[in-house]
């Protein structure tokens, strides 16, 4: 008795080793893009987006003196009933129950991830390096202004569909 060739079983699985990650990168193109919800935030994409207990942080490099930005934003923020917490100089922090907003030089601020998925904290770059600031390739820290946002949380899908786009467009 002669065996078959079990070429349509391995076709299948070659097909869906092929169709799974196009499905997957087509999918987070065609999702939709966090948008500012601000208007001081000028910029048409996020650089990153990670998760705390409490929300999900969106970071613009918006780029200028942080003091202008944050200037041109608290108008903004005090209407929709932000408080400005001064405590944590040198960044500008205003915030609304479980929604923040933090600007500062993008050399003040970091993201400390833990080991669970998805995961960490938004802390001050002193906090990650014993009192001096982290080590930056940009020689002028006076204008890298960048904006955190916590907002709500957003699913482990739209995170990963975001951090896919992020790998596939560059940024």
């Amino acid at each position: 008795m002669e065996s078959k060739p079990k070429t349509g079983r391995a076709a299948k699985i070659v097909a869906l080793l092929i169709f799974i990650p196009v499905l997957i990168i087509a999918a987070a193109l065609l999702a939709p893009q966090p948008k500012p919800v601000f208007a001081f935030v000028k910029v048409d994409h996020p650089i990153d987006m990670v998760r705390d207990s409490k929300g999900t942080w969106t970071y613009y490099f918006v780029g200028g003196k942080p003091s202008q930005l944050a200037d041109n934003a608290r108008p903004e923020l005090v209407s929709k009933g932000f408080k400005e917490d001064l405590t944590n100089k040198p960044w500008f922090r205003f915030a609304k129950g479980n929604e923040e907003v933090i600007i500062c030089n993008h050399n003040e601020i970091g993201y400390n991830s833990s080991r669970a998925l998805f995961s960490g904290n938004v802390v001050h770059e002193l906090d990650r390096y014993s009192g001096s600031k982290r080590p930056s390739y940009i020689a002028d820290q006076s204008k890298t202004a960048v904006v955190w946002i916590r907002s709500g949380k957003v699913s482990d899908v739209e995170l990963a569909s975001f951090n896919v786009k992020r790998l596939v467009h560059g940024w």
